[in-house]
């Protein structure tokens, strides 16, 4: 945090000077010497922090995603493949919690994923990363089938713990931070990202499509094998007053 405040005051330092701004150049650099370690005053994200790994950690799905719903923006939640694949990952969390932890209704969780899954996961169910998981709600016993083993191991869970948690520092900043700087360190991390990431985001968004493409014209191509006989037959008919008004 301080590193980005050092280079922040680099920028402002060089817009006074590109403008003339001499005099409060020279203050700012006075007075940033004065306060060269600096550390932004805590605020009440850090107690929403802990009541999110609360409600993970104990298997509570309404209540994390009513917090996730309340505070992630939704054009993130909506957008932004990181988001949204984390989403699906701690909805898959919680179907399976009842199963890992020996609590809870583990029907009653699996229809809630299946929902997920028919709903706002609908999209990301036809992935190619995901879309195992659209089986999960219909297996039996998912903790002895090969696909859904890792998902019952200790290192899955805490793995996506840690993503979650990377995830929450990143999007509600712990810290009262000043809008340019936030601005600022937004604008670092969108720049940082590694360009073939963003490439694999977006191949992955055009495979949906053509699934969903393929998906549908293979429907077509079903009906019109179905009814393409029937339309010959009304077609072949003799002529008369009545067929010919009927197909008109």
């Amino acid at each position: 945090m301080e590193s980005a405040a050092s280079e922040l005051n680099g920028l402002i330092s060089e817009y006074f000077t590109a403008r003339g701004f001499l005099q409060t150049h020279a203050m700012l650099q006075t007075e940033a010497k004065h306060h060269s370690s600096w550390h932004p005053p805590p605020s009440q994200q850090a107690g929403l922090h802990s009541d999110f790994l609360v409600a993970f950690e104990c298997g509570e799905r309404h209540a994390f995603f009513e917090l996730w719903d309340s505070h992630i923006p939704s054009a993130l939640r909506s957008t932004d493949p990181t988001c949204q694949h984390l989403e699906f990952t701690i909805s898959v969390h919680f179907a399976t919690y009842p199963l890992r932890k020996g609590a809870g209704n583990s029907a009653q969780s699996m229809a809630e994923f299946k929902s997920y899954l028919e709903n706002r996961g609908a999209v990301l169910a036809q992935s190619e990363e995901f879309a195992t998981y659209c089986a999960l709600p219909y297996i039996p016993d998912p903790t002895r089938h090969p696909s859904f083993k890792a998902l019952f191991t200790d290192s899955w869970s805490v793995e996506l713990k840690a993503r979650l948690i990377q995830f929450l520092k990143l999007t509600l900043p712990e810290a009262n931070l000043p809008q340019l700087l936030a601005l600022y360190l937004n604008n670092k991390r969108c720049a940082g990202r590694n360009e073939g990431t963003l490439v694999e985001e977006l191949q992955q968004q055009l495979a949906v499509c053509e699934r969903q493409y393929t998906s549908r014209l293979t429907e077509i191509q079903v009906w019109h094998r179905c009814f393409s006989p029937h339309l010959f037959i009304l077609h072949s008919l003799p002529c008369s007053p009545a067929t010919t008004h009927w197909l008109a």
